[in-house]
């Protein structure tokens, strides 16, 4: 069964890393791309694979990706 997950990719500021990030999220048989938006430097994926495995195809791009849900969890002092 496949989950929809969003990242968070700071390095994603122009149709050229969107195009790099195409690539290496496409050329993985277990991820299907829903959408990426530029602007809001987010990436939207369903996928069968584990959120690790795609966290760290976005990284070896060089990219700063986290799982937009753990950016939302509200912080504990």
């Amino acid at each position: 069964m496949s989950k929809q997950t969003t990242f968070i990719v700071e390095g994603l500021c122009c149709s050229t890393e969107e195009l790099h990030i195409r690539k290496k999220l496409g050329a993985m048989s277990s991820v299907e791309i829903r959408g990426i938006n530029i602007v809001e430097k987010t990436v939207s994926v369903n996928h069968t694979c584990s959120t690790e495995h795609i966290l760290n195809a976005l990284n070896a791009l060089g990219m700063s990706a986290k799982l937009q849900d753990d950016l939302l969890k509200p912080q504990s002092f």
